[in-house]
């Protein structure tokens, strides 16, 4: 009595089947039931199209899977050799730099020299091929220690001071206070997203400084957002290639890639590391030359309120404390930076 869809199995005249979707809607006469007017449509193609369609579904999921095992391998390996060629590419670096401090003359220095920046610059390739693979098959582990802010700030700094001082560059660093000393964090890891970053800078800065910000802004569950800000007086990033920069293998354009080298894997590798430390990193230029960019990155981290670390603090502070100082420095940047470390110290 009530209007009806179904589908069933019909057979041709030749014995062959085929499916039909069928609609039944009932004619009644004076109140009752007298007839029915049913309408048939041949939907073998529509059968066939998911038979097809369910079958191909198959055949991606399996594909899925022997990509994503053969993903697997591929990383594991990229490990694995990245691994074996850095061990003897240290080996190298540090002999080279060993053979750098013995009498040589002019041309037995120059061939160290190039051997040395020519296996600095592979280990740096190698390095930024093992973090990327860890990063893709996810096992990148990330240390939970507690560590010294300040000390984890100037060793990025004093890693890349040779560079900034051979282009005659200003390199400062400046912590905004009050920052509390010890924090609980991948210490390894903030410092490898700011020397990347560093570097970055003084290799597209020809003249000018390099600023390093530090400053830090507390969270409701008691933990604190860092925020590290590296800006410099550079090239400048065009604003149509921002989007580009943190791509896996991705450079501004061909020609950044011919001048300055590198892989286009390390502002990714950065994102990928501040991200799996639940922070974020961000980019601002003008696109303009001697205006340079902006980089930040935030990540959120615990403070450490051990009784040595501040027993420590207290008998640093003790030794300057009440001190008069006279601070000059050409930059301006540098004397704030003096200032605030003194002011840290009493």
């Amino acid at each position: 009595t009530k209007c009806r869809k179904s589908d069933a199995v019909f057979w041709r005249k030749d014995g062959t089947p085929f499916h039909v979707a069928y609609v039944a809607k009932p004619i009644f006469h004076l109140g009752e039931l007298a007839g029915a007017v049913v309408t048939f449509r041949d939907i073998t193609w529509q059968r066939e199209a998911d038979k097809k369609l369910k079958e191909a579904y198959r055949k991606v999921e399996h594909a899925n899977r022997d990509l994503q095992a053969a993903s697997e391998v591929k990383n594991q390996f990229v490990a694995k050799m990245s691994h074996e060629i850095r061990t003897p590419l240290n080996s190298i670096v540090g002999m080279t730099g060993l053979l750098l401090n013995t009498r040589l003359d002019e041309e037995q220095t120059d061939f160290a020299e190039t051997i040395r920046l020519s296996s600095e610059s592979l280990l740096e390739i190698v390095n930024d091929i093992l973090d990327f693979s860890k990063i893709e098959a996810k096992k990148m582990d990330l240390e939970t220690q507690p560590f010294d802010l300040r000390h984890c700030v100037e060793g990025a700094v004093e890693l890349v001071a040779p560079a900034a001082a051979r282009k005659k560059l200003d390199l400062v660093y400046l912590i905004v206070e009050p920052l509390h000393k010890w924090w609980i964090g991948d210490a390894t890891r903030i410092r490898q997203i700011l020397v990347n970053l560093l570097t970055n800078a003084v290799k597209f800065t020809d003249s000018g400084e390099v600023n390093l910000t530090v400053t830090s802004h507390p969270l409701d569950t008691g933990r604190h957002t860092i925020c590290f800000c590296v800006s410099d007086t550079g090239i400048g990033i065009p604003q149509e290639m921002i989007g580009r920069l943190f791509q896996s293998f991705s450079q501004v354009d061909v020609s950044v890639s011919r001048r300055f080298g590198g892989t286009g894997l390390g502002l990714a590798i950065n994102k990928q590391l501040c991200e799996l430390m639940g922070g974020e990193m961000s980019v601002e230029s003008a696109g303009v030359p001697g205006k340079g960019a902006v980089f930040r990155f935030s990540v959120p981290l615990e403070p450490d309120y051990s009784l040595r670390h501040l027993i420590e603090h207290a008998e640093t502070t003790s030794m300057v404390a009440g001190k008069r100082t006279l601070v000059a420095d050409m930059n301006a940047t540098s004397r704030e930076m003096l200032v605030q470390q003194l002011k840290s110290l009493g």
